[in-house]
């Protein structure tokens, strides 16, 4: 098992290492394609200014992980290690990305646009999604109890599969809450 504590890595190539661990790391400024991370733990990092295509997490820890502008294409994070979530995702871009049965309470998604990612069975209380473009993302089944989606755009929530109490809306984005009830608004 591979240990490193309080560097900075601006290759992946050094990070591809099965069975590493990571705390206080800074990732930043590369661009990876389909990357494989199998049983790695990562904790109080920073991926900053990277870009991963088509790249997996199977079985890694990610504990108190920050994202900021980051560019994730075709990730399925829910392969990722459940027992220990905690992950935040800043001026991101995430497209075709899988959030699918995770408990992601308390996440923070700001300023990111978002394409079609699914959050299908997933738990997002209290989660922030600020100034968060959410285009053909699905929620399907998802917890979004006390969720801010007050600066966010583009959501399509069903309320009558998804649990939004006390959940945060805005006008007029709201508006596209009603598009499941089969009504006219004039």
């Amino acid at each position: 098992m591979n240990f490193y504590e309080n560097k900075t890595f601006t290759s992946s190539t050094e990070i591809n290492l099965p069975n590493s661990i990571f705390e206080n790391c800074t990732f930043s400024n590369f661009t990876s394609d389909e990357i494989i991370f199998s049983e790695i733990s990562f904790t109080n990092c920073l991926f900053q200014n990277v870009k991963l295509l088509l790249s997996q997490f199977h079985n890694c820890k990610l504990h108190d992980v920050k994202f900021e502008d980051c560019q994730l294409v075709g990730i399925d994070f829910s392969k990722i290690d459940k027992l220990i979530i905690d992950f935040n995702f800043s001026d991101s871009k995430l497209e075709s990305c899988n959030f699918s049965s995770l408990d992601l309470s308390g996440a923070d998604f700001k300023r990111c646009l978002m394409r079609n990612c699914d959050f299908i069975n997933s738990k997002l209380i209290g989660s922030h999604f600020e100034n968060t473009e959410l285009s053909r993302v699905i929620f399907h089944q998802a917890d979004l109890r006390k969720a801010d989606f007050s600066s966010a755009i583009g959501y399509k929530i069903n309320p009558l599969q998804n649990n939004i109490k006390g959940a945060k809306f805005s006008l007029p984005e709201a508006i596209n809450l009603l598009d499941y009830f089969d009504i006219e608004l004039n």
